[in-house]
């Protein structure tokens, strides 16, 4: 079981029309070699798909109940999320009741669930995370940069650029027992943007030793540069950053903790 805003359709692919032949079926592929998918919660948004949810309550597919806490979780009228946010390195931006159109956007809502990556100078994550009656939209840039000196000036430098289907995990490094930490796991390269290094800024020190280190590798953590040392990527989603003296401070990675709250409602996808 899965949090009911976490619902989408895919599209199978049959050997013929007779319905016994879905179970042997696969799914569409998108070019990136992950299976296309529509949020259910984009065609309750969406006034031209009103027909098709009707069709999918009256063949039981979906239920009033899970239609209406959609309804109640996304504005009807909302069509697209349009703030764009200068951030550090790694930070996160999260929206509740306000997620992106943007067709490209996986809605995730369990550890292990994959989701496209890319390596860049702009946005290399953008998601949409279902709790069991809100959702959030949850971008992350500059993950993998960091920085280098070109006559006595910082500059941001990101050694690789490419695509990746990751996933998020909880973490089970042993510096993070006892926390709820969500890493990062490099599952298999796209083959249509392949990963490749970026030379460094003419004049920089490129510090040749981390760049070897963040090296995207399939099957391992996602790593990054903090401090002149190579690391996994982690994210405590009960850290709360002070911003000022004056306010209480945010928690950057909140949207994450969908992902241990639905793991302890509906169960590990992945063992029931």
């Amino acid at each position: 079981m899965s949090s009911p805003l976490a619902g989408e359709l895919r599209i199978r692919i049959t050997s013929s029309p007779d319905p016994a032949s879905f179970a042997t079926g696969s799914d569409l592929l998108d070019e990136r070699g992950m299976p296309w998918r529509y949020p259910l919660y984009k065609m309750v948004c969406r006034p031209d798909w009103s027909d098709f949810v009707t069709l999918l309550l009256q063949d039981g597919l979906v239920s009033q109940r899970t239609l209406d806490l959609v309804t109640a979780a996304v504005p009807t009228s909302f069509f697209r999320t349009s703030a764009t946010h200068t951030q550090v390195q790694g930070a996160p931006s999260s929206d509740a009741r306000h997620p992106s159109l943007s067709p490209s956007n996986p809605v995730l809502s369990a550890f292990g669930q994959e989701f496209p990556f890319r390596y860049n100078p702009e946005l290399s994550f953008c998601g949409v995370f279902a709790s069991p009656s809100t959702i959030f939209t949850h971008r992350m840039r500059h993950i993998t940069t960091f920085w280098v000196l070109r006559e006595g000036k910082r500059f941001q430098y990101f050694p690789f650029t490419g695509s990746a289907v990751c996933c998020f995990e909880r973490s089970m490094l042993p510096e993070h027992a006892g926390k709820r930490i969500v890493v990062i796991r490099v599952k298999r390269f796209i083959d249509i943007d392949p990963i490749r290094p970026v030379p460094p800024p003419r004049g920089a020190n490129g510090r040749a030793h981390l760049v070897e280190q963040l090296r995207p590798r399939e099957g391992e953590l996602l790593k990054v540069a903090t401090r002149n040392r190579v690391q996994p990527w982690a994210a405590d989603v009960d850290k709360v950053w002070k911003e000022s003296a004056a306010d209480g401070g945010t928690i950057p990675w909140k949207a994450l903790r969908v992902l241990f709250e639905n793991e302890e409602l509906y169960g590990s996808p992945h063992t029931s």
